[in-house]
């Protein structure tokens, strides 16, 4: 549900502005989306961005260094990329975020691999909110983050 607002114009010859906002919220929810794949980070922006603002970054590495200079709603990354793994992001982003921001971001762990998906279904590690497999990420994802999300709200 979106609000139409109508802000009158100082004059009669001024236009009238008009904004369109959601009706429960006043901003859109910042994600960003860690990924090393270009295709899969270039498949979740293009899933999620009518909703919401998303910024994209390769690795665990660049994803903590934009942590630390913007403040995220929630945090998607995919388990498997060199260097750190994104449970390992996960472990530093829940340290980072209660030391930083003083808030817990949800933390959405993805992987293509079966193996990983029935592991991390068993015991979800430190900061990880929830885990979706990446071929259900189309369908599974946008509905896991808008829970997520009203649940922090």
């Amino acid at each position: 549900m979106f609000i139409l607002n109508i802000i009158k114009p100082a004059s009669a010859l001024s236009p009238i502005t008009l904004h369109l906002t959601s009706a429960s919220n006043n901003r859109r929810y910042r994600i960003l989306v860690v990924d090393d794949s270009a295709v899969h980070r270039t498949l979740c922006r293009g899933i999620l961005k009518r909703e919401y603002d998303v910024d994209l970054a390769v690795d665990a590495e660049q994803a903590m260094e934009m942590v630390r200079a913007n403040k995220y709603d929630l945090i998607l990354t995919d388990t498997h990329m060199p260097g750190k793994s994104g449970i390992e992001l996960a472990c530093e982003l829940d340290d980072l975020m209660e030391n930083l921001w003083k808030v817990e971001i949800p933390v959405i762990l993805m992987s293509d691999s079966d193996d990983v998906a029935a592991s991390v279904h068993q015991a979800l590690p430190k900061g990880v909110s929830v885990f979706v497999h990446k071929k259900n990420f189309a369908t599974h994802g946008p509905e896991a983050i808008s829970e997520l999300l009203n649940r922090a709200a």
